[in-house]
């Protein structure tokens, strides 16, 4: 199946402070993924 989303080592930071530091994923057309402020999940 094809990737819906996709990052590699991606790192986003508001100042000094690092938020998300090298994410690298994927998530494939029919599987569900849930960003929040405590993280992430995939199924």
């Amino acid at each position: 199946m094809s990737a819906v989303i996709q990052t590699t080592d991606l790192t986003k930071r508001y100042g000094s402070q690092t938020s998300v530091d090298r994410l690298t994923m994927t998530v494939r057309q029919g599987e569900m993924a849930l960003f929040t402020k405590a993280g992430f999940w995939k199924n």
